[in-house]
């Protein structure tokens, strides 16, 4: 128990380094203001990625800055779903032990933190696939209310009848699966278009 509550405490320091060296960019420029992005005094952690999916006489060749504002967002977001991966299966793993000790609830609850930190970041295109596909029932009531009124004088009115209404149902949601897409959503009215796959060459 000592020995994997020991390897649990050392992803939590790998996690808060990775969390400081990602804090130290501006995650939400959506641009590159380096020509390197290979460069890890600009970009930490992320030039480490770069290296490995991206070739870097693409990268130096390509003078569209919308392409490369695209591959770095989704480089980042591939680190941040990794990030929040790791957190929610070594918090499946410690809800398993069932252990109620003041170690175990305060690793559960770091692990809490640094996950919602990693979700808060990613895009909106991959949160939306993490919803609970589970079928669900839930009870609806709905309610109306309704009056009638009769004028007889200036600014007075009398009631003639009132009516309350009510009745419930059942609500029954069955999630939708469909492939992942890269999509973006429209702020002001709320609609979701199709982007195109970042270009990782």
């Amino acid at each position: 128990m000592k020995n994997f509550l020991y390897y649990q405490n050392s992803i939590i320091k790998n996690l808060r380094f990775v969390k400081d060296q990602l804090e130290s960019i501006n995650l939400e420029r959506g641009f590159v203001d380096s020509n390197d992005i290979f460069d890890s005094t600009f970009y930490p952690i992320i030039s480490e990625l770069a290296e490995k999916l991206i070739s870097k006489n693409y990268w130096n060749s390509d003078n569209n800055n919308l392409n490369k504002a695209i591959i770095y967002k989704w480089l980042i977001n591939l680190i941040l779903l990794n990030y929040y991966t790791v957190c929610n299966q070594t918090l499946s793993l410690l809800n398993i032990l069932e252990n109620d000790s003041l170690v175990v609830l305060d690793m559960i609850s770091r692990f809490n933190v640094l996950a919602n930190w990693s979700y808060s970041i990613l895009d909106a295109s991959i949160k939306q696939h993490f919803k609970k596909n589970n079928l669900s029932i839930t009870a609806d009531i709905y309610t109306g209310f309704d009056t009638e009124y009769l004028a007889f004088d200036f600014g007075q009115n009398r009631l003639l009848s009132a009516q309350l209404s009510i009745c419930g149902g059942l609500k029954l949601e069955v999630p939708l699966s469909k492939d992942y897409k890269f999509e973006g959503v429209n702020t002001l009215t709320g609609e979701l278009y199709v982007k195109r796959n970042p270009d990782f060459k």
